[in-house]
């Protein structure tokens, strides 16, 4: 198996999903997501059938950029299975699952304008879909 260990910089938007949440779709939130990757080389034949998949485990940090719901923090695991593979590109659907720390939670005195999160330590799902452009033989810019 080979490994590999890097780190991502994400930076996004809020995407409304609810008529009382359009108060907290202001911030534009920012963080760094640091991860360890082994890659499979079709040593089992699960491997083989399911394109050489990369498994892994990552841990990130998000600033929300709003007040009312701080910083969020993840460790997940996940898996990649790649869907194009070239020398000048991969791409791959990531499906993992982990979980959340938040800092800031809903609070009906302190923080009533947060009425997204309101567990210290909740579970969440990952699918992502990513890129990796090569730079170098063993250098890759993830997308």
């Amino acid at each position: 198996y080979k490994y590999n260990a890097g780190f991502t910089y994400l930076k996004g938007l809020i995407v409304p999903q609810y008529a009382h949440g359009l108060h907290l779709t202001y911030g534009r939130p920012s963080g760094v997501e640091i991860f360890w990757n082994q890659q499979t080389l079709g040593k089992k034949e699960r491997e083989k059938i399911f394109g050489y998949p990369q498994s892994g485990f990552s841990l990130t940090m998000i600033d929300t950029d709003m007040v009312e719901t701080g910083k969020i923090f993840n460790a997940a695991s996940y898996i990649d299975f790649y869907w194009l593979d070239t020398p000048d590109l991969k791409a791959y659907w990531r499906f993992g699952v982990g979980l959340t720390y938040a800092t800031r939670l809903y609070h009906p005195e302190t923080n009533n304008m947060n009425n997204i999160l309101s567990s210290r330590i909740s579970y969440h799902a990952i699918v992502r879909i990513g890129l990796q452009i090569p730079v170098a033989k063993q250098f890759y810019i993830p997308g």
